[in-house]
């Protein structure tokens, strides 16, 4: 566009072309032009007005009048615009000098253009903060854990998140709520909460009074609680909305309500309880903890489980442990003495247990204490009750085995020199008194045999055998052992075995043969005339009743509920007439039992007896059955053999000697064991038979040394009249090679002995292992120990019944959590109360776990042990509460 020269150069000058460009700014230009225009015509005028006339002048005068008013009228357009752009501040001043003014109007103009260029920036860098700020605000709002409405002045929606959503059942996603009217929200949500129209009024209070509310709680129909809080907002005093906050409590007032439950628990146990901190320093205790202490509450506060139980008598290595565990954040289940205020003490169980929370961490400690005083006097009375009852068990089991040594060593000559005898060519009259004699002989060795077989059930040394057998074989030899007897008195003897019953059995059929021999002597010693009967049959699966009936003397039933008492006859009359030491029944029923059978007796007297005896004897396969010893027939089988026999018996000497020089051995006699040091130091031998009781020496020592001084591995066998078990084992310890009890038969001796010397005999087949077949427990020992005290008894019962399942259930968690110390612990705790109740078949066991535990190996046995130790104990425990309940103890 062309303008005025000097307009166009101020326009290079000071205008941008962004300005350039506004309309209102090209207005504004063609009117300065304008104004130069008339400016221009103005000045040629007036160069032109001496050359006019006056008219002439006149007009232009009007002229100019006219076009002055013009260019005042476009400076005024220019104040107006200059005033529209800077909006609200003032104009530019007044107008001076027309060139003047103009010029300034124009710069003025630039500047304020470049100001609110400027402003434009600066608004649009303070939009892009407040969105930035808007977003992360928002973000914030979805992420609380609480629920979120912003709702403005009209009660339209600006803001939710999704927890609020989920709060109140809205299904829609919280975009999609912006601008919806929350009054008709809320309508919709009200039928959630418990009391809708309490929800709706209080709701419409809140907004009426629009004041802060906080911790206002409300319920739902679902069961949830949830706390609202109410915040206005206010700007300049203006309200322009309000957020809501909703968080859901259900959870938090549940375990509020659980801890109260728990506080209750805890406040009214009569066990004490305390919680400390993870220091160690104790934060709240209960009433039981005050009455065992004396403390009161404030005084224990403050204080450590330590300081509670450190005293004169304290075990420092308990407390230790105690203390490492606690800061291990470990476990653990510890008796320890603590002390009252008074300084007394008691006997305290302390169980602790680490709280933790999310992250894993110790947060605090719970414990709680039980006196267990009268448990562990209770303990250490049975302790000392089963101490006594053990060293009058070993004083008894030394008279047994001195009685034994003394008994047996006149029967072992007596029975050795009468089979030598009977070898010799004898008459008539001569064979009835050698007969006389073997009879005489094997009646008191029945009676040495029941004595001694009472007191290995009595001392729990009684091991049953777990092998092969057929009863049809079994019975069989009873009724040729028995027929002589029988016929003797003119009595009918008969045996029937039901044809249903297994060929093999598995069992001790050595015990059984025992109690039937046992049975059926009776019922032959007690019966005149008639018959007696053996009968053997099925009842169930695995299971075997023997019945012996006969028709003799009978009893009553006064006399019935003792027979099983030990040395317990009928009468005086009785005894005089048939014989006998009133032991065999006693044994018979203690047999039966260890076989896990029962025995019953049915009886009349003038009529007859029926006894029935019940055992499991499972099933077996043939190839269980034993194999049989082949018996030593050459007469030459020891021929050349020197063998040293050292015994101090002249009698045993001669029988011994007799039989080894009939197979060839070559015999040198030594009385005691320091003899036969000298024999070995100065002569060399083959084998040694040697006694175990001997004057100067015994035979353990002079075992022993000959291990040490002539050969480690010379065959030496024991022989000794000591019938007691363990006898074997201290042979075996003192270095023999086999044992040997007196009397002997000669066939075992001869065998033993070529055996240890590789004389060719055949070798003897393996029969099965052993193994023990133990009842679960036995209260025979404790009723002898309490002298009678049922009361005891049934104390030490229930002591049982509180302390050992609880126990096994700690052993058990111990071992999950590879514990292996409180294992060890736990074990050795409750042995004690297991061998007062005769819980045998676990004693093996216990000892093992300990020495795992010691170990500390947690493999597959301990496991084993464990789950057999829960299993039994469950038993036993089942058992016992059925007696205790029944009153039957």
């Amino acid at each position: 566009m062309n303008w005025n020269k000097l307009l166009e150069k101020q326009v290079r000058n000071h205008l941008s072309p962004e300005l350039l460009a506004r309309e209102d700014v090209r207005k504004l230009l063609n009117a300065i032009d304008n104004s130069y225009s008339s400016y221009e015509r103005d000045r040629t005028l007036s160069a032109h007005a001496f050359a006019i006339s006056e008219q002439e002048y006149s007009e232009i005068c009007q002229k100019l009048e006219a076009e002055m008013q013009l260019k005042k009228l476009g400076i005024s357009n220019l104040r107006e615009a200059i005033s529209s752009i800077e909006g609200s501040r003032e104009s530019p001043g007044p107008i001076g000098e027309e060139e003047d003014n103009f010029l300034f109007a124009l710069s003025y103009l630039h500047e304020s253009v470049r100001r609110q260029k400027q402003m434009e920036r600066d608004l649009k860098d303070s939009e892009s903060k407040l969105s930035a700020s808007a977003k992360t605000f928002s973000q914030l709002i979805r992420n609380l854990n609480n629920g979120i409405l912003l709702e403005d002045a009209d009660r339209k929606v600006v803001l939710a998140n999704q927890l609020f959503c989920d709060m109140l059942n809205i299904p829609l996603a919280p975009e999609m709520l912006v601008g919806m009217d929350c009054k008709d929200m809320a309508d919709i949500c009200k039928a959630l909460f418990r009391d809708a129209e309490d929800f709706s009024d209080r709701v419409k209070g809140i907004l009426d009074r629009k004041e802060l509310i906080t911790g206002e709680e409300i319920e739902m129909r679902s069961g949830k609680v949830l706390i609202r809080d109410f915040i206005p907002i206010h700007v300049d005093n203006e309200y322009k909305g309000s957020l809501w906050k909703f968080e859901d409590i259900t959870h938090e007032r549940e375990t509020k309500s659980t801890l109260q439950r728990l506080s209750l628990v805890a406040s009214t146990n009569e066990n004490g309880v305390l919680f400390t901190d993870p220091e160690g320093t104790i934060t709240w205790a209960n009433e039981g903890l005050c009455r065992l202490t004396g403390y009161c509450q404030s005084e224990i506060i403050g204080k450590t489980p330590i300081a509670l139980c450190k005293g004169p008598m304290s075990d420092r290595g308990n407390l230790r442990q105690m203390l490492e565990l606690f800061h291990a954040g470990k476990s653990f289940s510890i008796e320890v003495i603590h002390y009252r205020k008074d300084r007394t003490c008691f006997w305290g169980r302390v169980k602790g247990q680490s709280i933790l929370d999310e992250q894993g961490r110790i947060v605090q400690y719970f414990a709680m204490v039980e006196d267990v005083t009268i448990n562990k006097e209770l303990e250490r009375d049975i302790i000392e009750a089963k101490e006594q009852a053990e060293q009058s068990s070993r004083a008894k089991e030394n008279f047994l085995a001195n009685m034994s040594h003394e008994i047996r060593t006149p029967m072992n000559a007596i029975l050795g020199m009468s089979r030598q005898l009977k070898k010799t060519n004898l008459n008539e009259q001569q064979r009835f008194f050698l007969d006389t004699i073997h009879s005489a002989a094997d009646h008191l060795l029945v009676i040495i045999n029941d004595i001694l077989d009472i007191s290995k059930i009595e001392a729990g040394k009684l091991v049953l055998e777990n092998i092969g057998f057929s009863l049809e074989e079994l019975a069989g030899k009873i009724q040729r052992v028995m027929y002589h007897k029988a016929e003797e008195k003119g009595l009918l003897l008969s045996v029937v075995v039901d044809p249903a019953i297994p060929a093999v059995l598995v069992g001790d059929p050595y015990r059984l043969n025992q109690v039937l021999l046992n049975l059926i002597s009776n019922s032959i010693k007690f019966t005149v005339k008639g018959r007696v009967e053996l009968r053997c049959e099925v009842i169930e699966d695995g299971r075997i009743r023997c019945s012996v009936m006969d028709t003799g003397i009978g009893m009553d039933e006064g006399f019935r509920a003792h027979l099983f008492e030990k040395f317990e006859q009928e009468d005086a009359a009785v005894a005089r007439k048939h014989g006998g030491t009133g032991l065999g029944m006693s044994i018979t029923k203690h047999l039966v039992e260890l076989m896990g059978g029962t025995i019953q007796v049915e009886s009349r007297k003038g009529v007859g007896t029926r006894v029935y005896v019940e055992v499991p004897l499972p099933r077996g396969m043939l190839e269980e059955l034993p194999v049989k010893e082949e018996k030593v027939t050459s007469a030459e089988i020891l021929k050349g053999k020197r063998i040293l026999l050292v015994e101090d018996n002249e009698m045993n000497r001669l029988v011994a000697t007799t039989v080894l020089h009939h197979y060839g051995a070559v015999v040198t006699e030594a009385f005691n064991g320091a003899e036969a040091i000298t024999c070995l130091q100065a002569g060399t031998f083959d084998l040694v038979l040697m006694d175990m009781q001997m004057p100067v020496m015994d035979g353990l020592e002079a075992t022993r040394r000959i291990r040490q001084l002539i050969s480690p591995t010379l065959p030496v066998i024991a022989l000794t009249a000591n019938a007691i078990k363990g006898e074997s084992d201290k042979c075996l310890d003192a270095g023999m090679n086999d044992y040997l009890s007196k009397p002997f038969e000669e066939d075992e001796l001869i065998g033993k002995i070529a055996h240890w010397l590789d004389c060719g005999m055949p070798t003897v087949a393996a029969a099965c292992a052993p193994r023990t077949a133990l009842p679960l427990y036995d209260l025979s020992k404790l009723r002898e120990v309490s002298r009678g005290n049922e009361a005891f008894v049934e104390k030490v019962v229930r002591l049982f019944l509180l302390q050992v399942p609880s126990a096994v259930c700690e052993i058990r968690k111990a071992y999950e959590a590879a514990d292996y110390k409180q294992v060890k612990d736990v074990t050795h705790r409750i042995r004690p109360v297991l061998d007062s109740l005769g819980v045998r078949c676990l004693t093996e066991d216990l000892k093992e776990l300990e020495r795992l535990a010691l170990a500390g190996d947690g493999g597959t046995r301990m496991d084993e042990i464990t789950d057999k130790l829960q299993e039994t104990v469950g038993g036993i425990a089942r058992s016992l509460n059925a007696e205790v309940g029944a009153g039957t103890l």
